[in-house]
Parts: structure tokens; sequence; C-alpha cells
């Protein structure tokens, strides 16, 4: 593990000096005047991503724990603090807006994440598409000036094939890759030549500063002319086998009527667990224009693509624990008011486009990313999972929330998203003033001292402990004393910002605020003693 994490700082650390020198060669343009804009856009954009706190530890620090994930710096070894700086550093100082997803994964669990490799035909083939890949890109940039003319960055990807980068699989969403480089000190000898011309179609060569470029486009279309999958039909689902010896399945079809006129139907739909004796895993299946009001999705589901525009659904109930949600999850559901979800993991904006969400039921997910409900005008009520490690930032911005219970088990508090653009703007997170969750009106409730109180505190949100307490126990040390009555005294005369463990447990007359009745109250109270 620690060879591993040294060889993938050396290969970031050569990441910069590379991706300095060379822009990104297949997307790149050839037009002179478009260059230029994009130069002029990008020289106004980069230096709000280049402010810095007042020092640049201070910086790394809040980094590390709302980027990162790391809460305790003390306990990273000098070699994952390395490595956490190279990752700071090589995403702050690139020439355009970059991420170091397999770096990140790397920290955040302590394991380096599988690596893409090319004799998967079958995921090369998938890349072409927007279905997610389960791996991690080694570096993801983003085309800021696409940003600014069609509203969001196009995001691109690089998946290496080993920690130095040398071979790499380059893959743009929708955009018709992916696409095999490799880089060679000096020109390779014809054998090796040969077997990257076998490979992908297409070549070409450049010469850099960092020796000789071969690129050329994966002919993945291949496998799927090879690989005709059998369709099976099974009720109204269509499904392939995806792993005969494991006996595994995934619906790609389903023929429920659907158009304009269809019919609601009113029993919830429980997509099936088992087909014709084989575990279903997954589903691309088309739900739009159905009829389906309630979808139910079992435990053993692993992979489901977006549904959209379903007009009648209204319930959403996921038990798949291992799933780990995509951004999206329901789009354009005009009449989808209550999702229940039990998974691993929560994307971003899980219900984009359905303004009739009030409920979320949240029973199991160790991470919520940012944005994940965010602007859902009527979502008024929330449950969050005993086992939330990471909750994100704006994850409730913009609803009808008013109060939100943080369970103990939560680490971090308000998880960035990474830079953004915003009506032209680049976005910055890292440098905000405040990290927000909910709107400023949400009361938080939660435990004294753990992260909920330390964020609701840190940025200004209300905070309701759920302790038990003993009233008149004002700094919680276990007894009722003059130093209850001091510290009440202090916080009602000359410093409001005095910390009370329990404030509520000074609330001597229940009336939900803190005066000279609650001091005199307690005062009678110690005399009475």
């Amino acid at each position: 593990m620690k060879k591993r994490m040294l060889a993938i700082i050396s290969s970031l650390l050569a990441s910069i000096i590379f991706m300095s020198q060379q822009a990104v060669f297949a997307y790149a343009e050839n037009d002179e005047a478009m260059q230029y804009q994009r130069s002029l856009y990008l020289e106004n954009q980069l230096p709000k991503k280049q402010t810095v706190l007042p020092t640049d530890d201070e910086l790394f620090d809040r980094f590390l724990k709302y980027s990162l994930c790391v809460t305790d710096k003390d306990a990273l070894s000098s070699e994952q603090l390395a490595m956490c700086r190279t990752i700071f550093l090589t995403e702050r100082s690139a020439p355009q807006l970059l991420l170091c997803p397999y770096a990140r994964q790397t920290i955040k669990t302590g394991v380096a994440p599988e690596r893409i490799s090319l004799d998967n035909q079958k995921l090369l083939a998938d890349m072409t598409g927007y279905s997610p890949i389960p791996f991690y890109p080694d570096i993801a940039y983003y085309d800021l000036y696409a940003a600014y003319e069609f509203g969001q960055p196009s995001e691109i990807d690089e998946y290496w094939l080993d920690d130095n980068g040398r071979e790499r699989v380059v893959a743009q969403a929708g955009a018709g890759g992916p696409f095999y480089q490799i880089r060679f000190d000096k020109m390779p000898d014809p054998e090796e030549a040969d077997r990257v011309a076998d490979f992908c179609f297409g070549n070409w060569v450049e010469q850099t500063d960092g020796g000789i470029l071969y690129a050329g486009d994966i002919q993945a279309e291949r496998w799927i002319e090879n690989h005709n999958l059998e369709v099976h039909t099974s009720g109204f689902w269509e499904y392939i086998v995806t792993d005969d010896a494991a006996g595994t399945a995934q619906i790609i079809g389903c023929t429920l009527p659907n158009g304009s006129d269809v019919e609601p139907i009113t029993e919830p739909v429980i997509l099936p667990d088992k087909l014709d004796g084989y575990t279903v895993t997954g589903i691309s299946a088309r739900l739009a224009d159905t009829g389906i009001t309630k979808l139910v999705i079992p435990e053993c589901y692993t992979n489901v693509q977006t549904f959209v525009n379903m007009p009648y659904l209204k319930e959403a109930e996921i038990y798949a624990p291992e799933l780990e949600l995509s951004d999206g999850l329901f789009m354009s559901c005009p009449k989808l008011e209550s999702v229940s979800l039990h998974v691993k993991k929560i994307g971003l904006r899980v219900c984009p486009r359905c303004p009739e969400v009030k409920s979320a039921v949240i029973t199991s997910a160790e991470e919520i990313a940012c944005w994940a409900f965010k602007d859902l005008s009527k979502l008024e009520e929330v449950t969050l999972p005993d086992n939330l490690k990471y909750l994100g930032q704006d994850a409730f911005s913009g609803t009808a929330l008013r109060e939100l219970t943080i369970p103990k088990s939560t680490e971090i508090v308000g998880v960035l998203h990474n830079p953004y653009i915003q009506k032209g703007v680049l976005i910055d997170p890292l440098t905000a003033e405040q990290i927000l969750i909910a709107d400023e009106d949400c009361v938080i409730k939660g435990y004294s001292d753990t992260e909920a109180q330390f964020y609701a505190a840190e940025n200004g949100y209300t905070f309701v402990s759920l302790d038990e307490t003993v009233q008149g126990d004002i700094n919680a040390d276990g007894k009722i004393s003059a130093a209850d009555a001091e510290l009440l005294v202090k916080w009602l005369t000359t410093d409001d910002s005095v910390g009370m463990t329990i404030w509520r447990a000074g609330d001597m007359n229940n009336d939900g605020k803190l005066n000279a009745i609650d001091l005199t109250l307690l005062k009678r109270m110690l005399i009475q003693k």
C-alpha cells in the first residue's frame, strides 16, 4: 500500500508537468479566434479559483476536511499527507478546472481502487454513452469555455492503466469515445507500433516535450458487433444475461403501455429480483410515459438508470443497500411526492424537475452528496439515517425544510462541491465564507459535542440539543450550583457568545428563551437547595 501511494504521488506530480505542457490535444480547437476567446475567458475566471484564505495552510486544512473528508489530519501517515498535498496543488494549480478522483478515493478509503483494463471491451463500449462507469478516473478535467457557451462544463475523464499514466483511456460521455493514448520516450519499435495499431484505428502521432504520443479511437464497437446478446422476455420485462456463471441479468426493456393516453397503474410496480432463475442486478430500461404510480426497487439491485418523464409516479421506494445512486435518479416526474431510500450513497440532485416532492425518508446511506435535494421547494420532511457519515453542501438548500436532525455518526457536515459554473462565473466553494446545507432559518438538531453542534455554531444555524437535560445544570457538570447562575449572568449581561453546553437547561420556565426571569428562577432554586 505504501509503495502504491508513493507511485501515485510521483505520477500525479508528473501529470502536473505533462498537462501544463500539453493541452488535451484530442479536443483542442484549431480556430485561432475560438482559442483567443477561450483564453480571455479563462484569464477572467481562473483568478477566482486561485483565491486563498489568510494562509495556504489554513486553506489546505479546510480542503482536507471539507473536500477530501479527512477528519483527523494527525492520523495521516507522511505518505498520505504528501498525497493530500499533491491533490491540493494539482487541482488548484492546473491551467484548467481539474480533479483527481482516483487519488481522492484512495485517501477516502485507504485502498487504491481497481484500474480499468483494455481487455474489457464491453466496458469500453459502454463508455460511449452516459452509463456510470464503476472506475475512478485519475484525471477529470472540464472545458470551462463549454460552460460559458452551453451552461455547463464538458467533462473529460482519463483512466490510467498504470500508476504513471503512460497508457490511458480517455472518455467523454456521449461524445462517441473512448480513445486510447500511449506515450513513449522515443519512437517505438515496429512490433509495439503494430500492437497499438491493432487495438485502435485512426492512429495519429504527436511529438510533445514529454516524448512521442500515440493515440487513436478504441475499436470497442467491434465488441458490440461480435457479441450480439440475446434478449429474453419475462412478463413485461426484457432482459439480457450479464454473467451466465454467476446467474445475473439486467433489465433493458419494458413492454408496459406508454403514451399520452396511458392509464395509471394503481398497484405498486415492484421490479423483479429474479427473471427465469437469474438474479436481476440492474435496470437500464426506459419507463418514460408509463402509468406507474409507485415504483419499488428490491435489495439485489446494484445499478439503476435515471428514470425520466414518468407522468404518474407519486412514490418511489428503494431497498438496495449496496446501490450508489447516480446523479439525477428521478428526473421530470411532475407528480412525485415522496422517496424512501435505503442505499449506500446518494448522488447529486436526486429529483431534478420534480416540483411536488414533499418527503425524503433516508433509512441507510453513508453519504449524501452536495445538492442532493436542492431547490425542491415543497420538501418539508427529511429523515436522515443513523449510519450517515458525510452530508454535502447545499443538500437541502431552497427547500421548505425548517428543522433537520443530524445523527451522532455524521463525521462531516457540509462536504464541499467541486468548483462549478454559475451564470458564467466560476464558483470555488473552498474559499466561501459559509458552507450551507439548508436555508439559514432551518434549525439543526443534534447532540452536544458532535459535528452537528460544531457545524451549526460555525455557520450561524440555531442548534437544538437532543441530550437529556437537567433543568438548571447549564454547564452540564452534573450538578446545579452557583457556577450555573454565574454562567447565565455572563451570557445575559456581558457576552451572549458564551457557550452553553445545553442551553435549554437554563430555560427555567420553558418558554423557549433565556432572560432575567430564568435567572430569578434559578437563584430561587439554589436558595431552596
